[in-house]
């Protein structure tokens, strides 16, 4: 999973440093498609990315009704946690 989040990230990184190459050598015309392209493949990869780290994030998360995390123990109903007194 790790490659299908940063990767997206990585590539939308070494788009700024080639777009100035591609812009120099292609026609006008050419260079306009081929940067709008890849910058909406860009976007869409960076948002594909940061989907799934989202979706783990939410499946880590314990619903409302599921109580503590593993490990953890509740505390019987009528205890405070303190001293008694």
């Amino acid at each position: 999973m790790r490659i299908s989040v940063y990767l997206p990230s990585l590539v939308s990184l070494a788009l700024p440093v080639a777009t100035p190459l591609l812009a120099g050598r292609l026609a006008p015309a050419l260079a306009t498609r081929v940067l709008t392209a890849s910058a909406a493949i860009a976007a869409a990869a960076s948002t594909w990315g940061l989907t799934l780290l989202s979706l783990t994030l939410i499946a880590r998360t314990p619903a409302a009704g599921e109580g503590p995390p593993t490990g953890e123990s509740r505390r019987p109903a009528g205890s405070r946690g303190g001293a008694e007194s």
